[in-house]
């Protein structure tokens, strides 16, 4: 859905479904300028890469693995 979206436009939120739980999609939102809200998949590990996108979904999967699923999704 971001590609729908006008480049012009300005983001500060995004949320998305596990499905979105991608490289592309972290990239599309960071390059964007949003705050993002996207669950992780149940079996993801921690990115090795060194680079934005792997940092957004690292921070995410450590605020699941502190908070648990059930709270972190509220």
């Amino acid at each position: 859905m971001l590609p729908l979206i006008p480049e012009d436009e300005e983001i500060a939120i995004a949320t998305a479904d596990g499905a979105n739980d991608t490289r592309r999609h972290h990239t599309a939102i960071i390059a964007r300028g949003a705050d993002e809200v996207t669950p992780i998949r149940w079996n993801v590990r921690a990115c090795k890469k060194d680079c934005p996108e792997a940092w957004a979904r690292n921070e995410i999967l450590r605020a699941t693995a502190h908070l648990g699923r059930a709270l972190w999704k509220r």
